[in-house]
């Protein structure tokens, strides 16, 4: 069973639980399908706290060109390229997990990536 902070008002938080399954979890795989949902539903505005922690575990390491995608990295980046939210240039939060987790920032470029 994972655990996550619960405030007694409002139960456990998207974001608590997700940090929890990333703390507690080994391998991404097990998780990629769910994560990828998230992530293509998702609002720009969890950069911090639910997609993105979601697109840096998937990532860890980050990409490097001379390493192929895993299965689970490319369920992410479909779902990145699914979610229109994601893609603003003045967003620097967004633009930060690209970079941490070794993505270009520029939607061609991932969407190239899962023709490798």
């Amino acid at each position: 069973m994972i655990w996550a902070w619960a405030d007694p008002w409002r139960g456990y938080s998207l974001a608590g639980l997700i940090a929890a399954l990333i703390e507690r979890l080994p391998d991404f795989e097990r998780i990629a399908e769910p994560a990828a949902l998230l992530v293509r539903t998702a609002s720009w505005t969890g950069a911090d706290r639910t997609w993105g922690p979601l697109v840096r575990a998937a990532f860890q390491p980050a990409y490097r060109a001379d390493v192929p995608l895993t299965p689970s990295q490319r369920l992410i980046v479909g779902a990145l390229l699914a979610n229109p939210e994601l893609w603003s240039p003045t967003d620097g939060n967004a633009g930060l997990v690209f970079k941490q987790a070794g993505l270009p920032r520029d939607r061609d470029q991932c969407r190239r990536l899962l023709l490798q």
